[in-house]
């Protein structure tokens, strides 16, 4: 004979356990209707067996977390990305404009290379008195967009750069969720993830 349980009861066996803060609330709650639906689909009712089910159950803050801990040689998916940030600037003052982020050297490099080339553009515009600035800014410009990865230079008194920074891959939490759920039975609730041993 097995006794129906409510989400209170269900909470209460939990706390006689001591094992309701390795779930917390809203996660016992989307367990609980899980295996409400569960039982529903099978036509059949299950023993409440709390140890039983904090060995099947690990909560998560995040699929990304899960991957972390989850994935046996290595994460399924990198959590943060090389994203290459470009600006120019008088040295010791801030840019002159936002610097921008790309995702690979190439675009970041082209990015400078036509700063470049408008830089030397408005001072050829200007006075004759820069054509030694001009040149080096053409031929600098040139030169950068075979580059790639890292660099800084100052030309005509304006500091040029790209650096390369990690930044959070905004598809992790997806992808890492879609690798899990290949995996095992994912539950998704507001504020985490609940994840079945596999």
């Amino acid at each position: 004979m097995k006794q129906t349980v409510d989400f209170n009861e269900f909470c209460r066996a939990f706390h006689v356990y001591d094992r309701f803060d390795q779930f917390g609330y809203a996660a016992l709650r989307a367990l609980f209707d899980y295996l409400e639906g569960l039982e529903q689909d099978i036509g059949e009712e299950m023993a409440l067996d709390v140890i039983a089910l904090c060995c099947d159950w690990t909560a998560y803050a995040s699929a990304v977390d899960a991957c972390k801990e989850l994935a046996a040689a290595g994460e399924p998916v990198e959590p943060t990305r090389t994203a290459y940030i470009a600006g120019w600037n008088m040295p010791g003052y801030m840019p002159d404009s936002e610097p921008v982020q790309f995702d690979d050297a190439d675009e970041a490099w082209e990015y400078i290379a036509d700063s470049m080339e408008e830089h030397a553009d408005s001072l050829e515009d200007s006075t004759a008195d820069n054509a030694d600035n001009v040149a080096a800014l053409r031929i600098c410009a040139e030169v950068l967009r075979v580059g790639d990865g890292e660099f800084g230079i100052t030309i005509a008194g304006w500091h040029y750069w790209v650096t390369a920074e990690p930044v959070p891959n905004e598809e992790a939490e997806q992808q890492c969720l879609e690798w899990l759920q290949d995996q095992t039975t994912v539950i998704e609730y507001d504020g985490g993830i609940l994840v079945m041993a596999f």
